[in-house]
């Protein structure tokens, strides 16, 4: 039996494919059954190349296109990401995704000359941080990193990859995320020696969703690899000329393990700027500088040279790092200057809640159809 644009040479055993393995549960079966498309077949997004969406549903994965009215959705974030839950239809035998159900979280980054923060993925439950020995490890890119999964609701986790070439400087990276303030999970692996990877299985929960975010050549694909025992990403190693990966991972892809945590690796992203709806984020990130400013003597202080400002007290003592307090102004600054940027475009918050549904691409035109 044909199945039209289904993709070739997938693996699929003779019972098909159990969505639960994928992470369907009862949050998108209720944001199904409340939906008017509740009579559409389910699946969940593994792939995004362009236009083009692969989907996993119970009898296989299946090249899908979405309506014109959800593919030019204004803003970004209501269009499809790698792992939404999506309501299908079919016409001419092509599948098209008709809605998007509700999210559990969405991490989106935006860049510097951008007007609102596009998707990177959907419904994560861990978001892995992944950077390298070398000219690739940025505290500066590691805490904006960190900032934008905080805000999604998701767990964030470190990892210090290729460590088998640590030349002496492990100690002052360690000392570097140490001053982060963090409490938060920590790896220190290498793809090569192995060190690390059994532990990070270990750390990983069968049915959770979890995001692997870097720069190229960092190794993203090689620990993935690792996991699945086999090479099945691409890979490329960082150039030595300029210390900096080559993109090999060239889409975000899902893929279901076999110890049944779901991973997704991601292209090498090096920008990540802050949009307006960091600022929470931010300060649940330097809580401690947060934490600190209570105790200015004046509600409105400018941390400078008022009196009574603890804040600048606690600069002086060695209290809080100096270069952990520039780095908060800065990103705040940055917030609130893209917070400027959507109010002058006339956009409201791009902030998008737990479990709140999104628009169908078509609302009430897509009839249940009749039973025989």
């Amino acid at each position: 039996m044909s199945h039209g644009n289904e993709i070739p040479d997938q693996v699929r055993n003779d019972n098909g494919i159990n969505l639960a393995d994928y992470g369907w549960n009862s949050f998108y079966a209720d944001a199904k059954n409340s939906s008017e498309n509740s009579h559409l077949e389910h699946g969940r997004i593994v792939s995004v190349h362009k236009s083009k969406y692969e989907v996993v549903i119970n009898s296989g994965i299946f090249s899908c296109e979405i309506l014109g009215n959800l593919q030019f959705q204004k803003n970004p974030l209501d269009k499809p990401a790698v792992g939404d839950w999506v309501l299908l239809d079919e016409e001419a035998g092509t599948k098209l995704i008709v809605e998007i159900l509700a999210r559990k979280s969405l991490i989106k980054r935006q860049k510097k000359h951008d007007n609102f923060p596009k998707p990177i993925a959907a419904n994560i439950d861990r978001g892995i941080v992944v950077q390298a020995i070398g000219p690739d490890f940025n505290i500066k890119r590691l805490e904006r990193i960190l900032i934008h999964i905080i805000d999604a609701g998701v767990e964030p986790m470190i990892i210090i990859n290729k460590i088998d070439l640590a030349d002496g400087e492990l100690d002052d990276i360690k000392l570097a995320i140490k001053k982060l303030n963090y409490n938060i999970d920590i790896l220190y692996t290498s793809y090569i020696t192995g060190e690390g990877i059994d532990e990070l299985a270990e750390k990983l929960t069968p049915g959770e969703t979890v995001i692997f975010i870097g720069s190229s050549g960092v190794g993203k694909s090689s620990i993935i690899n690792s996991m699945l025992g086999h090479a099945k990403q691409a890979t490329r190693e960082i150039t030595d000329k300029t210390g900096k990966g080559k993109h090999t991972t060239t889409a975000r892809r899902l893929i279901l393990l076999d110890n049944a945590v779901l991973v997704i690796d991601t292209p090498g992203t090096r920008e990540f700027g802050m949009h307006s709806d960091d600022n929470a984020a931010i300060k649940q990130s330097f809580d401690y500088i947060e934490n600190v400013a209570l105790g200015c003597q004046f509600g409105n202080c400018g941390h400078s040279n008022e009196s009574g400002c603890a804040i600048r007290h606690a600069l002086e003592n060695g209290d809080i790092d100096t270069d952990n307090y520039k780095r908060y102004l800065v990103l705040q600054i940055e917030s609130e200057q893209s917070a400027k940027q959507m109010r002058q475009a006339g956009k409201v918050s791009s902030k998008v809640h737990a479990g709140q549904p999104l628009r169908s691409a078509r609302r009430g035109k897509s009839k249940p159809k009749k039973r025989k």
